[in-house]
Parts: C-alpha cells; sequence; structure tokens
C-alpha cells in the first residue's frame, strides 16, 4: 500500500510563529536630572515619569529612588509633580532608623535620608501616567 501524506494538517515548520497577547498592567519608569553639569552647592531637580501602558489597572504601586552619596535631600520637596490619574501618592523618607512620613522626623538630620519613597493610594489605571519630583543639594 502506498503511504499516505495528510496534507490537510501539514506543518511548515520554517515560518512557525506564536501570537501572544499580554494582559495587565506593564508599568514603564524613566528619570531625569534637570542639570548635565554641577558644582558644590547647587540644587538639582531629579524627576521621575510613570506610566501604565499595559491594558489592566496596576495596584499596590510604589516607587523607591535612592539618594545620591555627596548630596542632601531639600526638605519637602518630593512630590507628584504631575498626575493624569486620579490617585495621590504619599513621600516617605528612610534613614538609619526606618521609614517616616516626615523628613523632620528622620533623627539628627535631614542629610540622613538614604531613600524616597511614593506610594500610591489608588491603582494606576491602563494609560495613566505622572510625573514624580524631588530636590537635592550637592555637598
Amino acid at each position: 500500500m502506498p503511504a499516505v501524506e495528510d496534507t490537510a494538517n501539514a506543518r511548515d515548520t520554517q515560518n512557525d510563529f506564536v501570537k501572544t497577547t499580554v494582559s495587565g498592567p506593564v508599568l514603564e519608569l524613566s528619570k531625569s536630572v534637570d542639570l548635565s553639569e554641577i558644582r558644590p552647592y547647587e540644587i538639582l531637580t531629579y524627576t521621575s515619569t510613570y506610566s501604565n501602558s499595559g491594558n489592566a489597572y496596576a495596584t499596590n504601586v510604589y516607587i523607591i529612588d535612592y539618594i545620591p552619596v555627596n548630596t542632601r535631600y531639600v526638605t519637602n520637596s518630593g512630590e507628584v509633580a504631575n498626575s493624569l490619574h486620579a490617585g495621590t501618592a504619599t513621600v516617605e523618607y528612610y534613614a538609619l532608623s526606618g521609614w517616616s512620613n516626615s523628613a523632620y522626623d528622620v533623627p539628627s538630620k535631614v542629610s540622613n535620608i538614604d531613600k524616597i519613597k511614593w506610594t500610591f493610594s489608588d491603582n494606576v489605571a491602563a494609560s495613566a501616567k505622572g510625573t514624580l519630583q524631588y530636590k537635592l543639594l550637592i555637598e
């Protein structure tokens, strides 16, 4: 009996591809600073831009940024500068003793702040974006 080939279900192994649809939040974050050349005692403004390019809400979102050495956080400069989603963010500061929601509560000096954290009170919706800022003094 001759061999029979099933051409209706033949597989083209040279042109296989898989299409995957991602469903869920996709958070993107970029960071910039306003000065390219710096001198002692100048103030830098750091800007972080976030967005959710996914197709679902992002929940429990927080962003932590580390304060570089030889800089000092400028008190009360951490803010949500521009937000295109309904939620708000609280700002916290980390020093030797842990997180605090006030830079004034940091023991000793404000210069002890090592990190700054924004915690979003609401979900970050699909297509939402915003800007976070803070200032540092160059020592």
